[in-house]
């Protein structure tokens, strides 16, 4: 027994007419015929009688129509269940608690509730957590969106990305150091510094190139990794060196240190991580708009 066995029977019970069964299930005339009797072949009884023109179930066959017609409309009930429990469920949204996300979050969540109908639920999660334990986020239905740089997730197949801001890398330097001074800061101006540069547990491209880098300008250039950009701003302010962040990470409020630009050619891109399929999702296409709207005015002020 078979899906389309089925639809030929319950769509014969409300046309009463096999030509008009198969105009309305797109098929052929005798593509009905032959699955309504496959599904007696199978069931070792008559369905149906056809006389003359007239094609009536059997007594066999009306009390098996009818049974079918009751349990697809609890299946479809129970789909509906199903479908509108799911659309009742907010849309949920990670983020590590940068000062950026922090400002304009808020705006993304005030704009796309008021023109839509589902709920956003902000939670954060650490990117120094294992790489493992953040993909569960995804899986275990505990976040439908991670905002994160690009590389974050090492090129996961199962992980989409839509970018929403361009950016480098910057450093966090004490007001004390005579570097706070240069707007700019190159290789040469750090490679005799202690410094301090963020990264997550599994190791991102574009902070292995600056590593690399470094180590080009110095090779016994003292470098320490650190797993957040807080931990970065305290060794900058107690002046035990110079971190390295990337440039989103600004905090506008800190005023015990200065973030002057690395001035090298390594770009990254953040924005909203997400599992592939998420694309077909009804509010895929207005969460990135509102995200977009909502980074773009925040970045005119910041």
């Amino acid at each position: 027994m078979n899906s389309m066995q089925i639809n030929c029977l319950l769509a014969l019970g409300e046309t009463g007419c096999i030509t008009k069964t198969a105009q309305k299930l797109f098929v052929t005339q005798p593509t009905v015929s032959k699955n309504l009797k496959n599904l007696e072949d199978e069931l070792g009884f008559k369905l149906i009688q056809v006389i003359g023109h007239t094609t009536n179930f059997t007594s066999q066959g009306e009390e098996f129509y009818h049974l079918m017609s009751n349990l697809n409309n609890q299946f479809q009930s129970g789909l509906n269940d199903i479908y509108n429990e799911k659309e009742s469920q907010p849309i949920k949204i990670c983020h590590s608690l940068l000062p950026f996300e922090k400002a304009y979050l808020p705006t993304f969540v005030n704009l796309y509730e008021k023109n839509k109908s589902r709920k956003i639920q902000l939670s954060n999660f650490y990117p120094s957590s294992p790489y493992q334990d953040n993909i569960e986020l995804f899986f275990q239905n505990k976040a439908d969106f991670i905002l994160i740089q690009e590389d974050f997730f090492q090129g996961d197949n199962r992980i989409g990305f839509r970018p929403l801001l361009e950016a480098g890398y910057s450093v966090i330097i004490s007001k004390n150091n005579p570097l706070s001074k240069k707007r700019y800061i190159n290789f040469d101006d750090i490679k005799h510094e202690k410094i301090w540069i963020w990264d997550s547990k599994n190791s991102v491209k574009s902070v292995q190139k600056i590593e690399t880098m470094l180590q080009k300008a110095n090779p016994e250039i003292n470098i320490s990794k650190v797993n957040s950009v807080a931990g970065c701003e305290m060794y900058a302010a107690t002046n035990k060196g110079i971190s390295v962040v990337p440039s989103f990470s600004y905090d506008n409020k800190n005023t015990n240190v200065v973030y002057n630009f690395l001035d090298c050619n390594i770009s990254i891109v953040y924005g909203a991580s997400f599992l592939k399929n998420t694309t077909n999702k009804s509010y895929f296409s207005d969460i990135i708009q509102y995200l977009k709207i909502a980074v773009d005015a925040e970045r005119q002020k910041w």
